[in-house]
């Protein structure tokens, strides 16, 4: 089995075993995880451009403070 990474999660890919009929299972659980997974999948890429914009912020500042020096 090969294990793929995907954010921050590894997910096997191969020739695994696979059942011969779904009919019967219980996809609850794996509904709940997926949706957990997209819901912190999410909130990862809002903070991501949270963090473009403080590092945005955070260069613009720097650059008026070297203006400033550069004066002095």
């Amino acid at each position: 089995m090969v294990l793929v990474p995907v954010g921050i999660f590894a997910v096997p890919i191969g020739n695994g075993p696979c059942p011969t009929s779904n009919h019967g299972v219980d996809t609850s659980e794996v509904d709940r995880l997926h949706g957990i997974i997209s819901s912190q999948q999410s909130r990862l890429d809002s903070q991501d451009v949270e963090l473009q914009e403080q590092k945005k912020t955070i260069d613009q500042l720097e650059s008026r403070l070297s203006q400033f020096e550069g004066m002095m």
